[in-house]
């Protein structure tokens, strides 16, 4: 009797376990019908899903191409997931590096119109070309000139070049960087090439193609593409531009007294600071006198202007004076012959 309540037990256990799973597998089957009910009817809706089109016109050509573009998709996922964990460095490796290098210099020099001259002989020596260019005068009474320039150098002539600037004028302060765009660089070239692919898959599929719904979707993501293929290889060109022709930016002042290096000893610093004091006296009494000079005809205006007011003032006090007194006079005339 117990064997017998033990095997029905088991009967009842394995009939459940059938039950559920004709279940599932019913669920299962009604809802892969449900999708493709889906998919076929929504002909003209259904636009672009990360690449991929949903058609009813799609050929057995266009599945095996949507397939494609889902895994590629993946495969290109797992390229960026890999190359943040250290596959990008090993690719970078294996590929000439891309910099793009900057300088920046301020200087100072005792002949501007001198500087200009032997700016313009290292930018034709090192095969520079000028970018941009502003020269005014600075300083009124001086007539000491200032200017900021842009040059764009050969990479390759790029210290040749800033060691000849050196040899023309007296650097105050110098700046140089570099950015390592490698990386950016691959991911771009990368990129054109996955979408230029696209684009003869999409040319092939929209050769083939018969529904006019078909050949507008593919037709738009055939302008998107191209479109991003010329954006990327605009930007492939400016890297291009700014690797091979390095950018240095001067800026340059006429000085009458070039700056001297920073002081190594006490005695230095006090012999400097002397130095540069009588300077400032010297240069100030300077600039005194021309703005005096140059000034002297509004001084003199202004000057006797002053002196007539003050002339004026003086009358005109005097008189109220005289009146107040002859007043007072009077009045004391006045009480003498009321008491006589």
């Amino acid at each position: 009797m117990r064997k017998f309540r033990i095997y029905s037990k088991r009967v009842a256990v394995l009939a459940l376990c059938g039950i559920i799973t004709a279940g599932l597998t019913a669920c299962g089957a009604s809802a892969d019908k449900e999708s493709m009910m889906y998919f076929s009817t929504n002909t003209s809706t259904e636009a672009w899903d990360s690449g991929v089109m949903y058609d009813t016109a799609a050929t057995e050509e266009s599945v095996e191409y949507e397939y494609k573009m889902e895994t590629q998709a993946v495969v290109s996922n797992k390229t960026s997931a890999s190359a943040e964990s250290g596959a990008g460095d090993a690719l970078v490796t294996t590929t000439a590096r891309k910099v793009i290098k900057t300088a920046n210099l301020n200087l100072q020099t005792l002949d501007f119109d001198g500087f200009a001259a032997a700016l313009d002989q290292k930018i034709a020596e090192t095969g520079a070309y000028l970018q941009y260019a502003d020269v005014s005068g600075s300083d009124y009474y001086g007539g000491r000139k200032s200017a900021n320039y842009t040059i764009r150098v050969p990479e390759a002539n790029l210290d040749l070049f800033l060691s000849g600037i050196e040899g023309i004028a007296t650097v105050t302060n110098k700046t140089l960087g570099e950015e390592d765009v490698t990386l950016n660089y691959v991911d771009t070239e990368s990129r054109i090439k996955t979408l230029e692919i696209e684009q003869e898959r999409l040319l092939a599929l929209l050769e083939k193609a018969e529904d006019l719904d078909s050949i507008i979707l593919l037709e738009q993501r055939l302008s998107e593409v191209r479109y991003n293929i010329e954006s990327y290889q605009a930007k492939l060109r400016t890297y291009d531009d700014r690797i091979t022709y390095s950018t240095v930016r001067i800026y340059v002042y006429e000085v009458t007294r070039v700056t001297e290096k920073e002081p190594e000893t006490v005695w230095e610093r006090i012999k400097n600071g002397w130095s540069d004091t009588m300077y400032d006296i010297s240069t100030g009494a300077q600039d005194f006198l021309v703005w005096a000079v140059v000034n002297l005809p509004y001084l003199v205006f202004w000057g006797a202007v002053l002196v007539v007011l003050v002339v004026a003032l003086k009358k005109k006090k005097a008189k109220r004076l005289a009146k107040k007194l002859q007043k007072q006079s009077e009045n004391n005339e006045t009480e003498l012959d009321s008491k006589e």
